[in-house]
C-alpha cells in the first residue's frame, strides 16, 4: 500500500515546470516519509495570495493521488475552472 511505497521511501525533492495559459508555473516540494513539505509555486500567472493559498493547501498532504486530488479540487485559481485545475496540476505533481 501507500505506506510501503511512499511512507518508507527516503526523503526526496520534486521539481517541475508546467504551462498554464502560456505562462510558466514552477512547482517544487520536499517529500519525507511520504508527506509533502516546503511546497513552493512561482509564477507571474497568479497573484501572491493565490500562490500562498496553493502552498498552504498542498503542504502536509501525503504524496498520493487521492490526497492531492482532494486538495487540488478545493483550490480557487483565478480564471481556471476547478476541473481544469485538476487536469493541469495533478499529472505534474508526480
Amino acid at each position: 500500500g501507500w505506506e510501503w511505497i511512499y511512507g518508507y521511501s527516503p526523503e526526496y525533492r520534486f521539481e517541475n515546470v508546467l504551462s498554464i495559459g502560456g505562462q510558466a508555473v514552477h512547482i517544487g516540494f520536499t517529500c519525507q516519509k511520504g508527506i509533502i513539505s516546503d511546497f513552493m509555486m512561482h509564477s507571474d500567472r497568479f497573484p501572491p495570495g493565490t500562490i500562498s493559498a496553493v502552498e498552504r493547501s498542498i503542504n502536509g498532504c501525503r504524496h498520493s493521488w487521492t490526497d492531492l486530488l482532494m486538495a487540488v479540487q478545493q483550490l480557487k485559481l483565478p480564471g481556471i475552472a476547478p476541473e481544469e485545475a485538476v487536469e493541469i496540476l495533478m499529472p505534474n505533481l508526480f
